[in-house]
């Protein structure tokens, strides 16, 4: 699945939508964190409440997306070159 085939309704969850929380986390934080950037561990981070997570579990939580900002942003990046042509 390449991004452009996911749609923002399907990756930002609604205010009624269920979130997880702390032991009910479809993954636990740390293996998400250790995970590859992209979709699929973007789409489990999103369901994580973060105001049900631990102090510790927080930060990570907070990594966890910042890579995930880092792998999109390199995808933008490639865009922006394609779009500004090589001359």
């Amino acid at each position: 699945m390449s991004l452009l085939d996911v749609r923002s309704e399907n990756v930002l969850p609604s205010l009624t939508a269920t979130r997880f929380s702390g032991n009910s986390a479809p993954s636990s934080i740390s293996h998400l964190l250790s995970a590859a950037p992209g979709i699929s561990v973007l789409s489990q981070l999103i369901e994580i409440d973060p105001f049900a997570l631990g102090k510790g579990e927080r930060v990570d939580f907070l990594e966890a997306l910042e890579r995930q900002t880092s792998w999109l942003n390199a995808i933008v990046q490639r865009a922006i070159v394609a779009v500004a042509g090589n001359g």
